[in-house]
């Protein structure tokens, strides 16, 4: 039973390896597609062959430049005394006041509803009407824009509904033949057979 149990494990640490999750292709040239990876981890190939890899949240894609707040922190509800996880965007339209805490690390966006959100340093990027067009991505240390027409290739992290069906179908299939391995003794028989 243990070679079994030990088959099974090992099967199930290997399918999961492989991941549902792969990176698939983006066409520059449909905007709303390009708008949607701010989400997704992205691989950008440049045309001199330089890649970029980007973290979701970390990068954003700009077409008409408006006043925003992006990225990943979290969340404080004045009237729950709770904190949730944030990611994404807040307009200008929705921040009354906003501070950063350098001893801290901290950027802080005060909301009109006085909700507040808490983003660590390296975690978020403010756009005005003045900021370029153009392909987005920072992290601790840096800002950096990258033009479109500097890019070969965009990549998002997305889920292949065919690797996850084989996935689904594979982990099914292992574990039939672990039930059936199990209802069975080493020399073939059924356990439990036999008089007593």
């Amino acid at each position: 039973m243990k070679k079994y149990v030990a088959i099974f494990l090992i099967l199930s640490l290997l399918l999961n390896l492989t991941g549902c999750y792969s990176f698939q292709q983006i066409s520059i040239d449909k905007k709303s597609e390009m708008i949607d990876i701010d989400s997704k981890d992205v691989k950008i190939t440049l045309i001199n062959g330089d890649i970029i890899h980007s973290d979701a949240y970390h990068h954003i894609f700009i077409m008409n430049p408006t006043e925003f707040v992006f990225g990943s922190g979290n969340k404080f509800f004045k009237d729950k005394k709770s904190n949730n996880t944030f990611n994404g965007k807040i307009f200008l339209s929705d921040i009354d006041s906003s501070s950063l805490d350098k001893s801290k690390r901290l950027y802080t966006v005060w909301l009109k509803s006085k909700d507040k959100v808490y983003f660590p340093e390296g975690d978020y990027f403010i756009a005005t009407k003045q900021t370029e067009n153009g392909f987005w991505f920072w992290d601790k240390n840096q800002t950096n824009k990258i033009d479109l027409n500097d890019i070969s290739m965009v990549e998002a992290d997305n889920l292949n509904i065919v690797t996850t069906s084989l996935l689904a179908a594979s982990g099914i299939i292992i574990i039939v033949i672990a039930v059936l391995a199990a209802r069975f003794d080493f020399d073939g028989s059924l356990i439990g057979e036999g008089s007593f």
